[in-house]
């Protein structure tokens, strides 16, 4: 966590302050993470046949609701 914070501190110095670089990433990081998991569980997205477990649902909602 600290790597990260002194990392963030030394990005924000690259980029001007009107590009707000950090909401820049984090939204990237959102819509990104969004993609994936509707991909990973979008029915019609998947393989025939492939179908999600129980464990891997309820790994995902565990997940989705810790990030939340």
């Amino acid at each position: 966590m600290l790597e990260n914070i002194l990392l963030q501190k030394t990005c924000l110095r690259c980029f001007p302050k009107q590009y707000d670089i950090v909401n820049r990433f984090l939204d990237y990081y959102h819509n990104c993470l969004k993609e994936h998991l509707t991909e990973i569980c979008d029915p019609k997205r998947r393989s025939e046949g492939d179908t999600l477990t129980t464990a891997e649902v309820y790994t995902i909602v565990t997940f989705v609701r810790d990030y939340q």
